[in-house]
């Protein structure tokens, strides 16, 4: 990765309600580039440490607002927040759980 300062945590919320009897949180480690996003940390992980990881992603702009999570206890887009070290990614609450941070507003929608 371009221009990578330091190596950084992320605290990310993982449940598979098809095999997994409690939710429970991995924390990895990914390089970190100033400017980079929620998503891009996101990405690294999936492509570099854990191809199981879930969450949503699609038009990279917020936009499409499919990637809303709670990012540090709020509810913000993992393609637009700024990803700074030692974030927790978690589901919005509230809504049903398919896998990971990929959810739906409520069950059976």
């Amino acid at each position: 990765m371009k221009d990578v300062t330091e190596m950084a945590k992320i605290r990310v919320y993982r449940f598979n309600p098809k095999k997994d009897s409690e939710p429970r949180y991995e924390t990895y480690e990914v390089p970190y580039v100033r400017g980079m996003s929620v998503r891009n940390a996101l990405d690294y992980v999936r492509d570099n440490v854990d191809g199981s990881l879930a969450y949503y992603i699609s038009c990279r702009i917020g936009k499409c607002l499919g990637c809303i999570a709670e990012i540090d206890g709020k509810n913000r887009l993992v393609c637009t927040t700024p990803f700074q070290p030692d974030m927790t990614i978690e589901p919005v609450k509230g809504r049903h759980i398919i896998k990971d941070l990929v959810t739906i507003t409520e069950k059976g929608s």
